[in-house]
């Protein structure tokens, strides 16, 4: 007899359904040295650990804010706002995601874009009470 159809395979959704592989006290430790990095100033480095954080222990809001505030850092504002962008999805209300994407549109000529996310960062600090 003919097999029934089987799902095809899609990129991405290979470990669906799995716990996480890495505890989340290592994963927090990894954002704290990515941070660390960042802040000593050594922007290349804490890219690099930033890609190696989410090669490790998959996308997280808080992972691609920062590798955009490192990739702000060192000029690649196109690269920047692609991962602020990406924390947002992941965390719609990401107050910093919000402020540093505003912020880069505005430098780059998009009043209106970050005007938008400005309005958006309102209404969370509304609804939160802050």
């Amino acid at each position: 007899s003919k097999p029934l159809l089987r799902p095809r395979p899609t990129i991405g959704n290979e470990a669906r359904g799995q716990a996480p592989a890495k505890p989340l006290a290592q994963a927090s430790e990894s954002l704290i040295a990515v941070e660390r990095i960042a802040n000593a100033g050594r922007v290349k480095e804490a890219q690099e650990v930033a890609l190696a954080h989410l090669k490790e222990f998959g996308p997280s809001a808080q992972i691609f804010y920062l590798l955009g505030l490192v990739q702000d850092a060192d000029g690649a504002a196109p690269q920047a706002a692609q991962s602020y962008r990406k924390a947002l999805y992941l965390a719609p209300n990401h107050r910093e995601a919000l402020i540093h994407l505003a912020l880069l549109l505005r430098k780059q000529g998009d009043h209106n874009g970050a005007e938008a996310l400005a309005g958006r960062l309102g209404r969370v600090q509304k609804r939160s009470g802050s």
